[in-house]
C-alpha cells in the first residue's frame, strides 16, 4: 500500500513539474511551477525519513522499493533539470548604444589629388591707390639721336640739332662711336692752332651706287638729339622696320658704318630713310668721317641665307616704350 502511494505521489510530482512549462511560458509561470516541485520533493524526503524512524519490518521487497524510490527521485530532478533549460523565455532586448569612444589619432596623408578644373573669373578688384604724382615730367623719357635728319618725329621733342662726326676714314686710332656735335660748341681754356694730337671730322654720305639715296653722296650728315617722354627706353634694332608690340616708333631707315677696307672703325648707325644734307654742306668730296650703307654676307661661317640675302642693304628702326 504503501509502495503504491509512493507511486502515486511520483506521477503527480512528475505531472507537476512538466505541465506547467508546455502550456504556460511565461517565466513566473516556471519559476512558480519550480517552486512547488521542490517543495512535493522535500516532503517525499521528510516522509521517506519518517518510515526509516519506524521499527523496521525490513523485508527485501520494501528496501528494493525503497531504492527505487530513490532513483525516480533523482531521474525526476535531470528531467526538471533538461525541462528548464529547453523551455526557456524568449530573448530580451538590445541594450542602449554605449557612448562614443574618443577620437583616433590623426593618419598618414594621402597622395597628392589631380588638379580640378578651372573655376570661374573672379569679380573685378577694387581700384588702386593713385600713383605717384610727377610734377616735372622731363625726368622720365629716353633721348635717341636721329642721323641724317634735323629734326625729331613728331612724337619726341628736340632737344638740339647737330652735325654728324667722327675719326678720319684712314685713321687707325680716333674714337670708333659717331657723335653728333651741336652748332654751337662752347669751350673752356684752349691751345690755339693745331697740335695734331686727337681729331674730329665731319661725316659724309657715301652713297655711289646705292639708287635709293644717291642724290646725297658726299654731302654732309645731320643729325638730332630727340627726347620720348613718358618712354624710358630706346632700342635701335638692325635688320627690322618694324618695333615689338607696345613699343612707339621713333623712326626707320638704313644702317650705316666705315668701310671695311679702311683704317678707322665706326660705330653701326641707323641713318633716316629719308635723309637730307646739312644746310652748309659743300657738295665736294672732302672725306673725313665716311659713312657707308651696310650689305649683308651670308655663306658657310656667315650670316644665315635665307633669311638674309647676300649684297643687301640692311634696314634699322629705332624703337621706344
Amino acid at each position: 500500500m504503501k509502495a503504491r502511494l509512493h507511486q502515486i505521489s511520483y506521477t503527480m510530482m512528475v505531472m507537476l513539474c512538466v505541465l506547467p512549462w508546455i502550456i504556460i511560458s511565461s517565466e513566473a509561470r516556471i519559476a512558480e511551477s519550480t517552486a512547488k516541485s521542490e517543495a512535493g520533493r522535500q516532503r517525499m524526503i521528510l516522509q521517506s525519513k519518517q518510515n526509516v524512524r519506524r521499527p523496521r519490518q525490513a523485508n527485501s521487497q520494501q528496501s528494493t522499493a525503497t531504492e527505487t524510490l530513490a532513483q525516480q527521485d533523482q531521474q525526476t530532478e535531470a528531467s526538471c533539470d533538461i525541462e528548464s533549460r529547453l523551455l526557456r523565455g524568449r530573448d530580451g532586448r538590445d541594450g542602449r548604444d554605449g557612448r562614443d569612444g574618443e577620437d583616433g589619432q590623426d593618419g598618414l596623408p594621402g597622395e597628392k589629388g589631380e588638379a580640378g578644373n578651372l573655376g570661374p573669373q573672379g569679380e573685378k578688384g577694387d581700384t588702386g591707390s593713385p600713383g605717384l604724382n610727377v610734377p616735372n615730367p622731363g625726368t622720365v623719357g629716353s633721348t635717341y639721336v636721329r642721323w641724317g635728319r634735323r629734326t625729331c618725329p613728331t612724337s619726341a621733342d628736340l632737344i638740339y640739332e647737330g652735325v654728324a662726326a667722327g675719326g678720319e676714314f684712314t685713321h687707325a686710332g680716333g674714337g670708333s662711336n659717331m657723335l653728333c656735335l651741336p652748332y654751337d660748341p662752347e669751350y673752356l681754356q684752349v691751345q690755339p692752332g693745331e697740335q695734331g694730337r686727337a681729331v674730329i671730322y665731319s661725316a659724309e654720305y657715301q652713297m655711289d651706287g646705292f639708287p635709293p639715296l644717291n642724290q646725297f653722296h658726299d654731302q654732309d650728315i645731320p643729325c638730332a638729339v630727340c627726347r620720348a617722354a613718358r618712354r624710358g627706353t630706346m632700342l635701335m634694332i638692325p635688320a627690322k622696320i618694324t618695333c615689338p608690340t607696345d613699343w612707339t616708333e621713333e623712326y626707320q631707315g638704313y644702317l650705316f658704318t666705315a668701310h671695311y677696307g679702311h683704317g678707322g672703325a665706326k660705330d653701326y648707325v641707323c641713318i633716316d630713310e629719308n635723309p637730307e644734307a646739312r644746310s652748309d654742306s659743300s657738295p665736294g668730296d672732302e672725306n673725313g668721317a665716311l659713312l657707308y650703307p651696310v650689305e649683308g654676307r651670308c655663306a658657310s661661317g656667315h650670316l644665315p641665307c635665307r633669311p638674309y640675302v647676300s649684297g643687301d642693304e640692311l634696314s634699322c628702326v629705332v624703337c621706344t616704350i
